[in-house]
């Protein structure tokens, strides 16, 4: 079983010292998964990337930690990903073929160095997909 999980962000923006935290539910826990995190963002959104710090804990509650530079805009300004309406989506793999122990717990930090609040980016969702 498949499992997704959205978390919407604040309208006055996204601050530095706010991290999103998911806690995949796994429907099989003998089963090996891949996880992806999606972010959500408006045309409004003022940088052409989105520099994420992303902390996997696993069950003994190690962390691992990735430093993401997501494009989310081409070098002409021209948005990439998927659009529908007035918000884009773009998704990442985080991590590929896991035992659902790696992975206890995802916390997502939001790490432009030129605001302390982000504005325009809407929603962060995690999604565990059984292999």
């Amino acid at each position: 079983m498949a499992y997704s999980k959205a978390v919407a962000l604040p309208d006055e923006g996204w601050e530095r010292t706010m991290p999103i935290t998911f806690a995949p539910q796994y429907g099989d826990s003998t089963a090996r998964y891949d996880i992806d995190l999606a972010v959500r963002h408006t045309p409004a959104y003022e940088f052409s990337t989105l520099t994420l710090v992303v902390d996997i804990v696993d069950e003994q509650a190690h962390t691992s930690r990735k430093r993401l530079e997501l494009p989310l805009a081409d070098s002409q300004g021209n948005w990439l990903g998927a659009g529908f309406g007035t918000l884009y989506q773009h998704r990442i793999t985080l991590a590929r073929d896991v035992d659902p122990r790696q992975v206890r717990s995802i916390v997502v930090w939001q790490a432009t160095t030129d605001s302390t609040a982000l504005r325009n980016v809407s929603e962060l969702s995690i999604f565990a997909k059984p292999q």
